[in-house]
């Protein structure tokens, strides 16, 4: 479905990894840019937000929710070579209002 004024621009009220293709989720306070193809999420802070180590491209592992009017949660695979063992990041974002495909 498509907003007035983009009528080429594929959007979805919510979001699987079952999508592929890259898609731009846009939050209250952030973009994601999720490359469904590869796997990966980057975060791209909005001028209000704080800068955090998700901004980096990530390895995404699962989506679990993501959809519109709602706040986002998935899961990543921690970088090798640090000071902690983990198994997995998650990030939570704020409410999500739009997903748009980028291609």
């Amino acid at each position: 479905m498509a907003g007035a004024g983009d009528q080429d621009v594929e959007t979805v009220d919510e979001l699987t990894v079952a999508h592929g293709g890259v898609w731009r989720v846009t939050t209250f306070s952030s973009h994601y840019i999720f490359d469904l193809d590869d796997m990966t999420v980057t975060r791209q802070p909005g001028p209000t937000a704080a800068r955090t180590m998700h901004d980096a491209p990530r390895h995404l592992v699962t989506i679990v929710a993501c959809a519109v009017g709602s706040g986002g949660y998935w899961t990543m695979a921690p970088t090798t070579g640090g000071v902690l063992s983990l198994q997995e990041l998650w990030s939570v974002s704020t409410a999500i209002v739009r997903i748009e495909r980028v291609r």
